[in-house]
Order: structure tokens, then sequence, then C-alpha cells
């Protein structure tokens, strides 16, 4: 059996110390290209950030309003980039594959574990929605047009990051307090205990 020197022994060491670093530094690049901030960033896309450094992080908008928003599509998904003074206010997005660090996505903010870190609020207006804020702040999760048949209105999941209050509600009504919403626990027994008439109510279930 050979025995290995020092000196081949302390390469060998090199060689997977060196990789480990590769290994980590692309794993951080993926997740940070995937990570929900709240109060921060979406991916890419940060709070603060110019019109410039947006185009040039994520390339030609679908469509924009000059110095207002910016239209992306990801996969499909919608992602809306609000502006004021030229920077960066506020970033609404539609893809499941963003995450917190925690895990919090589109996709499982409503699993069980999840559930007391948000308040929720719902909102009847020609269809029902539903609002997951996050306590700590700077994210919004809304669930739209739960009772909707209307190819026109689909139901969908929506993100919305912000400072500290939103301006850009997926949903609201001008003039009410809070635009509209009012406080509800969060479960879909309780989600039409007032309202007379009503489509089904198409929650994802808890897991």
């Amino acid at each position: 059996m050979k025995i290995l020197k020092f000196s081949e022994i302390a390469l060998v060491c090199l060689v997977i110390a060196f990789a480990q670093c590769l290994f980590a530094f692309a794993t951080t690049t993926t997740s940070t290209d995937l990570l929900i901030v709240p109060g921060k960033a979406v991916g890419q896309v940060s709070l603060g950030m110019t019109m410039d450094a947006v185009r040039e992080a994520l390339g030609k908008p679908e469509r924009e309003q000059a110095g207002s928003w910016v239209e992306y599509k990801d996969n499909n998904a919608p992602m809306h980039i609000f502006f004021r003074r030229g920077k960066v206010t506020e970033i609404r997005f539609g893809s499941k594959k963003y995450r917190t660090a925690d895990g919090i996505s589109l996709a499982s903010y409503n699993q069980k574990k999840f559930h007391d870190d948000f308040d929720y609020q719902r909102l009847q207006w020609k269809f029902m929605n539903t609002r997951a804020h996050l306590k700590s702040g700077g994210l919004n999760i809304y669930k739209l047009n739960l009772d909707s048949t209307d190819p026109k209105s689909p139901v969908e999941t929506l993100g919305l990051v912000y400072d500290q209050i939103p301006l850009h509600e997926a949903v609201s009504i001008e003039g009410q307090i809070d635009n509209g919403w009012e406080e509800w626990d969060g479960s879909p027994a309780t989600l039409w205990d007032k309202f007379k008439t009503h489509g089904p109510a198409l929650l994802d279930n808890p897991e």
C-alpha cells in the first residue's frame, strides 16, 4: 500500500477545500437569485435599485409605463416592479420559485408551520380575496379571485415586497379603511362566515 507524503496529503486537502468552496459559491449564487428578503428584495431585484440597474439584471421588460413601473414574465408568471423618483419601491411577483431563507414561498406560505408568522385579512369585492401579511413586515401574499369561474379573472397567488406601507396591493377598494381589507383568522372554515352567497372556496389546503 502506497503511503502518501505530507506534500501529497496537503495537495489533496487543498483540492477538496477548493471544490467545497466552488460548491458553496454556486449554492449561494443560486439561492440568492431565488431569495425573497422581506422589505428588501426578490431575487436579483432590490428596493432602491434604479431603472438602469433593473434592466441590467433582468433585460428588457415586457411592458412599462415610463417612470412608474415595468413588467417582466418569469415562465409566464408576472413580475411588476414599481418606481418612485427613479428608484424601486415595491416588487410584486407571481413565481413560486422564490422563497425566504425560512422557506416561505407562494406555494408554501399556507403550511401550518408558517401560520403564526402571518396576520390574515379578506376582501370581498367582485370575488373573494385573501391577504397574508408577514408579522415582521415587508411581505404580503395575496390569493385572488377565490370563487371565480371567469377565465378573465383566474384564481392566482401574488407576493408583494415593500418597505413600510404597501402602495400597490394586488386588490384594494379606495376610500375604505385598510383599502377594504378586514381581519380574518386565516381558516378556510371561517372565510365565508358573513357572506350569504359565494362560490366554492379554492384555498389551498394547509399541509
